[in-house]
C-alpha cells in the first residue's frame, strides 16, 4: 500500500513536470517582463522663416529710414529701416513675402518673394523721383532741415483755414508726375490760408523759407513769415504777428509789411520796418517762381528765382513762428510746390532749388 501511494505521487509530479512551461519558455517570459516600453519619437521644431530686407538707391547705396510695410509679417504699420537701410524679423509665420518701401524724395518699390527656411534677403531699389526732394538736398550747406513737404506722396499735414474753398492736391499744369498744392478759388473775396501744424508753427526763428509757387493768371499771393504765438512787443500785447509779403497780381508788385494784431483782434500801426513798401518785380504769371524768406539776427531777406529783391534790418525781431500762405481773394487757380524751412547759424545765402524750375 505504502509503494502503491509513494509510485501515485511520483507518476503526479511527472505529469506536472511535463505539462508546464519549457525552461526556454519561462526565460522568454521573464526577460518579457523586463524590457522597457519604447517611447514615442517627438517631431523636430522645424527651422523658422526669417528675414532681412536692406533698401537701396538706383547705384546700390543704402537708403538711411526707409519706410518699409510687410503686411504677412503680422503687422500692417510701416517699419523703419536703419542708417544702413536694413530691417529684419524673425519667425515670421509664413513663407510669402509682399514689401513696400518708401522714402522721401523716391518712387515707391514693391517686392514679393517666396522664403526658404531659414534666413533670407530681399533687396528693393527705389527711383528718384524728379519732383521729389531729398531731406540731404533741401537745405544749402550750414543749415538744418526743420520742415520738408513736396506733396509727392499724395498728402499734406498743412491745415488750412477754416473758410477756404478748397484745399486738394493735384497735378502740376506742366509737370507730369509732380503733385502740387492748387488752390482755386471760384468766387471773389475769398480768402484762403495753410499753416504748418501746431506742433511746428512756433519752433522757426533763425530760418530761411522756400517754395516754389505759379499763378496762371494775374492774380495776388500772400504770404505770412515768422507768424507769432501771442507776445509783448513794443508795449502791446499782440494775438499774432509776422512779416507779410504779398505779390500783388495785377501791378506785378512786392509788398513786405509787418502785420500785427493785439489780443482783441485789432491791428496794430506804426511799428514796422524800415523801408517797407512796394518794389517793382516782374511776376509772370504762368511760369514756376522760386521764393526763399529768411530772417537772421533781424535782418529779414526776401529773394525771388535768385534774385535778392528785398533786405531790411529790423531792430525789433520778431520771436520765432512758422509760415502761412494766403490765396487770392480773387477768381482763379494757384499752385504751391517744394516747400523747405531750414534753420540758419549764419548769415542766409541763396541756393539754387532742390526741384528745378522747368
Amino acid at each position: 500500500m505504502k509503494r502503491t501511494l509513494i509510485f501515485l505521487c511520483g507518476l503526479f509530479l511527472l505529469v506536472v513536470v511535463a505539462c508546464g512551461p519549457s525552461p526556454e519558455e519561462i526565460a522568454t517570459t521573464t526577460a518579457a517582463a523586463w524590457t522597457p516600453t519604447p517611447r514615442p519619437t517627438s517631431t523636430p521644431t522645424p527651422v523658422p522663416y526669417d528675414l532681412s530686407v536692406s533698401v537701396v538707391d538706383e547705384t546700390g547705396a543704402p537708403i538711411a529710414g526707409a519706410s518699409i510695410t510687410f503686411p504677412e509679417s503680422g503687422n500692417d504699420d510701416p517699419v523703419q529701416a536703419d542708417q544702413q537701410g536694413k530691417y529684419s524679423w524673425t519667425n515670421l509665420p509664413g513663407d510669402n513675402v509682399s514689401l513696400t518701401a518708401a522714402a522721401q524724395g523716391y518712387l515707391d518699390g514693391q517686392s514679393g518673394a517666396k522664403l526658404e527656411r531659414g534666413p533670407n534677403e530681399v533687396e528693393i531699389v527705389l527711383e528718384r523721383d524728379p519732383f521729389g526732394i531729398l531731406p540731404a538736398e533741401a537745405c544749402a550747406s550750414g543749415e538744418s532741415l526743420l520742415y520738408l513737404e513736396d506733396f509727392q506722396d499724395g498728402k499734406s499735414d498743412l491745415i488750412h483755414s477754416p473758410n477756404a474753398v478748397s484745399f486738394p492736391l493735384g497735378s502740376a499744369p506742366d509737370e507730369t508726375g509732380n503733385t502740387v498744392l492748387v488752390h482755386e478759388a471760384t468766387s471773389p473775396n475769398t480768402d484762403f490760408s495753410t499753416y504748418t501744424p501746431a506742433e511746428e508753427l512756433y519752433t522757426y526763428g533763425e530760418a530761411v523759407w522756400r517754395m516754389r509757387f505759379m499763378n496762371p493768371k494775374e492774380i495776388m499771393l500772400g504770404l505770412s513769415w515768422s507768424s507769432a504765438r501771442p507776445n509783448e512787443f513794443g508795449g502791446v500785447t499782440l494775438s499774432q504777428s509776422g512779416y507779410g509779403i504779398l505779390f500783388s497780381g495785377a501791378s506785378r508788385h512786392l509788398i513786405v509789411n509787418r502785420s500785427m494784431w493785439d489780443t482783441s483782434g485789432s491791428p496794430v500801426y506804426n511799428v514796422g520796418l524800415p523801408s517797407l513798401g512796394d518794389i517793382v518785380f516782374i511776376l509772370e504769371p504762368g511760369l514756376w517762381h522760386y521764393l526763399e524768406i529768411s530772417t537772421y539776427q533781424g535782418q529779414l531777406q526776401v529773394w525771388v528765382d535768385g534774385n535778392n529783391v528785398f533786405e531790411a534790418q529790423d531792430d525789433m525781431p520778431l520771436p520765432p513762428g512758422g509760415f502761412s500762405i494766403q490765396g487770392s481773394q480773387e477768381v482763379g487757380v494757384q499752385y504751391v510746390d517744394a516747400i523747405t524751412v531750414c534753420g540758419l547759424s549764419a548769415p542766409f545765402t541763396s541756393m539754387q532749388p532742390p526741384v528745378p524750375l522747368p
